[in-house]
């Protein structure tokens, strides 16, 4: 998985970025709805809470091709500034596919909130 801020598109509290998923697979596969999302400490601890889902009404599925298809999703982030929370710097993220535990990691640096609230807001798979 890559994230990829869009520092150019922010802009009153509220900033966006890519996450690409990558089929490293030998089998092509399906991704449907919407992957799970928080940020995490250096120790793997959650940091605020899950992010929620942005109805977009463009919930496909899309089918990675073995050994390299890709999906993404966009991201909607609300700067923790606007909550008055503690504010500590994420380590990464880590995006949960549905249907699975698994989770997969991102290193992104990201001030969030430490405890309780979502900061983000996770569009569903689509093709890049």
């Amino acid at each position: 998985m890559v994230y990829t801020p869009h520092p150019q598109d922010s802009g009153a509290g509220h900033s966006h970025f890519t996450l690409v998923f990558t089929n490293v697979g030998t089998d092509a596969c399906t991704l449907d709805g919407y992957p799970g999302l928080v940020a995490i400490d250096a120790d793997g601890g959650v940091l605020g809470d899950h992010a929620g889902q942005m109805t977009t009404g463009q919930d496909q599925p899309v089918l990675l091709a073995a050994e390299g298809g890709s999906a993404d999703v966009e991201v909607l982030f609300t700067s923790a500034g606007v909550y008055g929370c503690t504010v500590v710097t994420a380590y990464g993220l880590r995006a949960y596919l549905p249907g699975t535990g698994d989770g997969i990691f991102a290193a992104a640096a990201i001030p969030v909130c430490e405890r309780n609230v979502s900061l983000f807001s996770v569009g569903p798979f689509r093709t890049p």
